[in-house]
């Protein structure tokens, strides 16, 4: 069973899932910052491209919202493995670079 499998989002209808709750969207960001340990500064506004941005949170609420926009359909309970392994992606690609 993998870390993230006890971490539940229910839509309120089985085929959707209401982004613009700022509850759905901070459970996701929780989500993240506790599975991949970051702090609460702002490391990720440089790696992730939201230099403006006060702390991981506001970077992760940006990040999620422009994956969101992007991306094409993606089932509710989908949501949080397709951030991840986006974020995963992300950091790894940083690590190339650096």
């Amino acid at each position: 069973m993998s870390m993230y499998t006890q971490i539940v989002f229910e839509p309120t209808d089985k085929n959707s899932l209401d982004l613009s709750d700022p509850r759905v969207l901070n459970k996701l960001v929780s989500s993240l910052i506790y599975l991949f340990q970051f702090s609460q500064k702002a490391e990720l506004a440089f790696i992730l491209g939201y230099p403006t941005a006060q702390n991981n949170q506001q970077v992760l609420i940006n990040w999620i919202s422009d994956q969101l926009k992007q991306a094409e359909w993606i089932e509710p309970n989908d949501l949080l493995n397709f951030l991840v392994t986006r974020l995963k992606r992300e950091l790894l690609h940083w690590q190339e670079v650096a």
